[in-house]
């Protein structure tokens, strides 16, 4: 079940702003000419209510387009082109002191406390300048405790990744695999065991400084068959990622374990499996439960079986945005579950599923 349940909002529904949101991390660009296209239908119907609702929705896609390819650009700006880089890991742990993923990249253990104390300043800032004191410490803030460093060094590129995309794309695979809350709250430009006594000043970039979202692993240790696999497939998995259609459906899928409302984990997740299956808007419904049993449930006889379950699964997701449900934590689970075998099949495979081929062989069970 859901570890730590009580992190989740569950007395909220979902606006339509984070509904477009999820929306364009599954589509990408394709869900603004989804709104344009509904805009200009609007328009030729008369429809001046729907016209202004997805004026409204080209606008929420636009601005959160614009946000990320901004973040995006900070991150490219803000670190090191040299030096090795150091992924601190939290709620996360191995059995031995180091694993090596291959490539010259390592997982190792270590330890530190990161804290982000708020500060506050009082008085705005003049343009150009900092915020005039008196400065004052106020309670709260956020912290992590680093148990995990991944080092990819300056010399290293096992994939088409750059550096900091590495440490993503091995953490991500680690989370998709056993879903314990694990984060990479700060990269560094020094191991974290190096800090104490370092000369220079060490250098924290912030990166993934959010909570632990949905957890449905209660031990942060990392099975030594999990670190394998990782290892295994990181290099090949990467070249799928290539795929502008397979890597929105993955960063969807990865995005399902970062926030903290079960409405939004629940249609992450199901954005993630229609970007991947792509059954499109025509009998979604049946296609993709048809494409996802028959994908991973080799023997017929059980095949409707499975069909039964995930059509359950993806019909339960429409109370989410039309009944404007909670959802039920056991069917995010489920769903989660459903995501976990089918990308790690793809990733196995090294290719992605063939929906007609799937539909075709379905019809002949």
């Amino acid at each position: 079940g859901l570890v730590g349940s009580e992190m989740w909002i569950r007395d909220r529904l979902l606006s339509e702003r984070e509904l477009v949101e999820i929306r364009v991390r599954a589509e990408g660009t394709d869900a603004v000419s989804h709104f344009r296209a509904e805009i200009a239908k609007c328009e030729k119907l008369g429809d001046e209510k729907g016209r202004l609702a997805n004026l409204e929705r080209l606008r929420f896609a636009e601005e959160y387009i614009a946000q990320q390819v901004a973040l995006k650009r900070r991150l490219a700006t803000t670190l090191p082109d040299d030096g090795d880089l150091f992924g601190g890991i939290a709620n996360a742990s191995i059995q031995s002191d180091e694993f090596d993923f291959g490539g010259g990249v390592v997982a190792r253990t270590t330890y530190a406390h990161v804290m982000a104390p708020f500060l506050a300043a009082f008085e705005r800032a003049r343009p150009g300048s900092y915020h005039p004191g008196p400065l004052k410490a106020v309670g709260g803030g956020i912290a992590f405790d680093v148990e995990l460093e991944i080092v990819v060094p300056r010399s290293s590129q096992p994939t088409g990744f750059d550096r900091l995309n590495t440490i993503w794309w091995l953490a991500a695979l680690l989370r998709m695999l056993h879903p314990s809350g694990l984060r990479v709250p700060v990269v560094a430009n020094m191991s974290f065991a190096a800090v104490v006594g370092a000369d220079s000043e060490p250098k924290f970039w912030p990166v993934e400084m959010t909570g632990r979202g949905l957890q449905l692993q209660p031990s942060a240790e990392l099975p030594v068959e999990v670190l394998e696999w990782v290892a295994k497939h990181y290099v090949g998995g990467e070249r799928l990622m290539r795929d502008s259609a397979f890597s929105l459906a993955f960063q969807a899928l990865d995005a399902s374990l970062f926030v903290s409302h079960l409405g939004s984990s629940k249609l992450l997740l199901w954005a993630a499996l229609e970007a991947l299956f792509r059954p499109g808007r025509h009998r979604t419904t049946h296609r993709l439960s048809a494409a996802i049993a028959t994908y991973l449930v080799a023997n017929r006889s059980d095949r409707d079986r499975e069909y039964d379950r995930v059509k359950r699964l993806y019909e339960a997701r429409g109370q989410v945005t039309h009944a404007a449900e909670v959802p039920d934590v056991a069917d995010v689970a489920a769903a989660f579950r459903l995501a976990q075998a089918c990308f790690t099949k793809v990733l196995e495979l090294g290719q992605t599923p063939d929906i007609d081929a799937l539909t075709a062989s379905w019809k002949t069970r």
